[in-house]
């Protein structure tokens, strides 16, 4: 239903950048190649690879997923592990159930991934998030990266609600 689509149609994605001081850049976006129905019968159809060629072309070096993998395929993204192997960034996931707080598989993901999404941050990388409407989870992270750099909370999701309202 979602994917006889002419690829010129598509919008390009929408990539809402926070810079975090003295260091890189955090990039906030929705979920690649997200293809839903809305109320009223509206679509939104996007192509995986289009999205995931922006995020190569806005210099991403990781993109962290912190969707479930189940979410894949409720947005019809197919194709997700293949497609990612093929771009010049590195993939992380560290999922979050949609609503819901940060619990043992985000955690033992951090355990493995945390650290070095730091020190590429700290090394002026820009680094991509994203959940499925890159808003709360992708927002938390944001802010959560930018407290790890100094920054006081408040001004953190301030800063975070400030690019990405």
């Amino acid at each position: 239903m979602f994917f006889n689509v002419d690829p010129m149609t598509v919008a390009r994605l929408r990539i809402d950048s926070v810079a975090v001081p003295r260091a890189g850049v955090i990039g906030l976006t929705h979920l690649p190649g997200r293809c839903r129905i809305g109320p009223g019968g509206w679509r939104e159809t996007r192509l995986l690879f289009a999205d995931l060629a922006a995020i190569e072309a806005w210099g991403a070096t990781a993109m962290v997923t912190l969707v479930e993998r189940c979410e894949w395929a409720r947005y019809g993204v197919t194709g997700v592990a293949s497609a990612v192997r093929t771009r010049r960034f590195d993939w992380i996931e560290l999922p979050i159930v949609d609503m819901g707080t940060p619990a043992a598989p985000f955690a033992a993901g951090w355990r493995r991934h945390g650290a070095a999404l730091l020190r590429r941050l700290a090394a002026g990388e820009r680094i991509l998030v994203h959940c499925a409407g890159g808003l709360g989870r992708s927002g938390m992270l944001a802010a959560r990266l930018l407290v790890a750099f100094g920054v006081a909370p408040d001004a953190a999701i301030s800063a975070v609600r400030g690019a990405r309202p």
